[in-house]
């Protein structure tokens, strides 16, 4: 079964038009569905009847979709999450921070389910296409990874598995910020060599945010290495074209073309707010809004000059700081101490 969320396509209901048509044409068009799916608009319904739940939706539909489910969930399910990014509620007046929450942390607090997470260096449109695609497995549980393993693993799909679940969920989020850094790069035409350089600080603060704000986990900095990491920031950050990504394609892409367009001369006038809004109203990057988060919470607690990266995407994208100060606040990053 798969719940489809409530909402119009050609002032039809989607979950109609995926019925009568075998094919979602907002969101995956070009891709059949087998008969054997059944789509369903009631969130309730699919959850009660599933034995293995895989939940892959943007963090801000997270608490919604969750507080639907809790109530009607098999206690023995196995709960699969693809969702990237981090649930961050905005902080209240007696807060000195913000939190913030992976969202497997928040199915587990929500629905008292640990799940499973996977990541990695993969599209819709190239799984569809039988690309030779590598995943990453977040568990704790080897029986719930295998589990996973052979519901998921194909000829063309690999999955490797590790315990380390804190540092594949947060490579998920936190790589948009790279992205985003990597695209200033391109806008202001700073070269190869210095991309290469905003990668290599951009993961070695990846790193020290998994060991200092998750240091009662057992974090490894080897789990950069996996699909979840490295391999799926670089699938981003090479990509040469300037054209809006399409259903289906790589969405992080979308902050390597905010970064780009925040550098350049022509939109030095616009806001952040203004540039998404000239692709589409819906379109929301999700590397910006992360800086953001993650610079509120750095800054409570002092700790902004340990992430000079991290803080001059924040600083830039708010339009506080030009695009040009992007190698100054570099220049004495503890990488280099």
């Amino acid at each position: 079964m798969w719940y489809v969320r409530s909402e119009e396509f050609s002032k039809q209901r989607l979950v109609d038009v995926i019925k009568n048509n075998k094919e979602n044409p907002k969101y995956a068009p070009g891709i059949s569905i087998s008969d054997k799916v059944i789509v369903c608009d009631d969130a309730s319904s699919v959850t009660a009847a599933a034995d293995v739940i895989l939940f892959a939706y943007a963090t801000r539909h997270v608490n919604e979709i969750l507080e639907v489910m809790k109530q009607h969930m098999k206690k023995s399910v196995l709960f699969v999450s693809f969702s990237k990014g981090l649930v961050v509620p905005e902080p209240n007046s007696q807060a000195q921070q913000k939190d913030i929450c992976l969202v497997s942390e928040e199915i587990q607090r929500v629905t008292g389910i640990e799940p499973v997470v996977v990541s990695g260096a993969m599209t819709a449109k190239g799984l569809d296409k039988a690309e030779l695609c590598e995943a990453t497995i977040g568990s704790r549980s080897k029986e719930a990874a295998d589990e996973v393993k052979r519901l998921l693993e194909t000829e063309y799909l690999s999955l490797t598995w590790t315990t380390d679940v804190i540092t594949v969920e947060l490579c998920g989020a936190l790589k948009n910020i790279l992205s985003v850094a990597a695209g200033i790069v391109d806008g202001l035409n700073l070269g190869a060599n210095t991309k290469s350089a905003i990668i290599r600080l951009g993961l070695y603060e990846i790193d020290q945010y998994c060991h200092s704000m998750y240091a009662k986990y057992d974090t490894r900095q080897s789990t950069l290495l996996e699909s979840c990491g490295i391999s799926e920031l670089f699938k981003c950050i090479l990509c040469q074209s300037d054209a809006m990504p399409q259903l289906g394609d790589d969405w992080d892409v979308f902050n390597l073309l905010i970064g780009r367009m925040m550098s350049e001369p022509q939109y030095a006038g616009m806001t952040l707010e203004q540039i998404q809004q000239s692709f589409n109203p819906d379109y929301v990057a999700s590397g910006p809004d992360t800086a953001k988060k993650i610079h509120a919470q750095l800054n409570s607690l002092h700790l902004c000059e340990m992430y000079p990266l991290f803080t001059a995407v924040h600083l830039i994208c708010s339009r506080i700081v030009p695009a040009t100060m992007l190698i100054p606040m570099l220049r004495h990053h503890p990488a280099h101490r």
